[in-house]
């Protein structure tokens, strides 16, 4: 009975293994460093060219007494599959970033940390418009701080853009980053991340507006909730 009870009991165990999925992993015999290829697609997939991709190393270090968290490694273009190569890496954490890349009239700025490990060329597929938040705007009035604007108009507009009484009305004119605040004042803005904007508050039905409220971002995937305080219009 012991016997028949082992045999049962191994077959099981050979059948539980049989269903195990196994992924192979080729590896380089002896070798120290990875590469890491870094592919950049628009919304439909295909690879957008001749953009700055930064390569960081995270491992902190101490200079002068101070701590730095990221050393820059090196900058390469992506080619006309939107693609770049570094090899010959350390095997640890790198941070990843890809400045200023054009999408759809909008410009991204991605930043994201990649594992490199030893003998394995890692590839790493990025979806641009991925990299996107979304800044919650409610305005209040300037009087009372208290009385929440509706129905004004909210442009949002990276902070190194220029935005002076001359071309202000050119802006709200070709912005792509807008909406208007509802019944309790808010308005909900979808955003590229990591990227500083600023605002532009105007009214639907006159020549009333404001600009220059200060500097907001907001990290991939999350929500930042912001309270701006205006004159109503």
């Amino acid at each position: 009975m012991k016997l028949r009870v082992f045999f049962l009991f191994s077959c099981t165990l050979l059948l539980l293994s049989s269903c195990k999925k196994t992924t192979h992993v080729s590896l380089v015999e002896n070798e120290t460093h990875g590469t890491l290829t870094y592919h950049l697609q628009d919304d439909d997939g295909k690879g957008i060219p001749a953009v700055k991709v930064y390569l960081y190393d995270t491992e902190a270090f101490y200079q002068w007494g101070e701590r730095s968290d990221k050393t820059y490694v090196d900058t390469m273009r992506t080619n006309q599959q939107g693609s770049v190569y570094f090899k010959d890496l350390n095997p640890r954490n790198y941070f990843v970033v890809a400045d200023s890349v054009s999408l759809n009239g909008l410009r991204y700025r991605t930043e994201e940390y990649v594992q490199v490990v030893a003998g394995i060329e890692k590839e790493k597929s990025v979806k641009i418009s991925d990299f996107a938040g979304t800044l919650r705007l409610k305005l209040i009035s300037h009087y009372d701080y208290f009385t929440a604007l509706r129905g004004l108009g909210v442009i949002a507009y990276p902070s190194n853009t220029a935005v002076q009484s001359d071309n202000v009305r050119t802006v709200i004119a070709n912005a792509k980053l807008k909406g208007v605040t509802d019944a309790q004042g808010i308005v909900s803005i979808k955003v590229p991340s990591n990227v500083n904007y600023d605002f532009i508050v105007y009214s639907l039905t006159s020549n009333n507006l404001g600009y220059g409220y200060g500097s907001f971002s907001v990290r991939k995937g999350e929500l930042n909730n912001i309270e701006l305080y205006t004159h109503p219009m």
